[in-house]
């Protein structure tokens, strides 16, 4: 259950979902002998002090980021050989039930709308598709641990939002800067809670992507989506 707001207001069901759910899952793993990846986020730090690494204390703030950090404990506890994928911002093309956030800014830029994004926000934005690749190699290799599995840029969304126009050809001054502190959300966001991607990218054959080499994959995805 990822919709920030949502699993703040349900609570119960966030628990359900992020929580009881990789009980289960790493019950199973632990009974069959199976190598458990587990896709976490950003959010279980505070961002009081991001960008982090793996080693990082996490410090979860509301429903979602406290769901979230106890099933990586259930996951960790439970199953006998598992990693941790913690990723953050995921968007891509084509979108899945609900729009990600790339796919929501493509829908107000391709008509000329104007998007109020946070400055004072800086996270990973993540390609789902690189994302995919480093998870499955994580399973693949049975690598143990914790990986920031992201993208390999650290910006705030008012950036990513104007890099996108240049990529896609849209107006950046349709990116209108606002202040979380402005946005008057039912659950807390973490201001700085962008992850280093050292590990993964030493380690890994999947590399996490620099910015624009991301945008240009989700924009090839986009135009090829006739």
């Amino acid at each position: 259950m990822t919709e920030v707001d949502a699993c703040e207001r349900a609570p119960l069901d966030a628990w359900a979902h992020n929580v009881t759910a990789s009980e289960l899952i790493a019950r199973e793993a632990r009974r069959v002998g199976a190598h458990l990846v587990a896709i976490s986020t950003d959010y279980v730090f505070d961002g009081e002090a991001g960008p982090y690494s793996e080693e990082d204390i996490p410090n979860p703030r509301g429903a979602y980021a406290a769901s979230k950090f106890a099933g990586e404990l259930a996951v960790r506890t439970l199953a006998p050989s598992w990693a941790i994928a913690r990723t953050a911002v995921v968007y891509g093309w084509p979108p899945a039930a609900r729009l990600n956030f790339g796919a929501w800014l493509l829908s107000k830029l391709e008509k000329g709308e104007k998007v109020k994004l946070f400055e004072d926000q800086f996270v990973s934005p993540s390609l789902a598709d690189s994302v995919a690749e480093m998870v499955v190699e994580l399973a693949l290799t049975r690598r143990q641990g914790i990986w920031n599995t992201c993208g390999g840029a650290v910006v705030n969304r008012v950036e990513f939002g104007r890099a996108l126009c240049g990529v896609f050809g849209f107006d950046p001054s349709l990116i209108q800067p606002s202040l979380l502190s402005d946005a008057g959300l039912a659950s807390p966001r973490p201001k700085r809670s962008g992850l280093k991607s050292d590990k993964a990218a030493a380690a890994l054959d999947a590399k996490p992507l620099p910015l624009l080499e991301s945008l240009r994959r989700f924009h090839a995805a986009w135009r090829g989506r006739a």
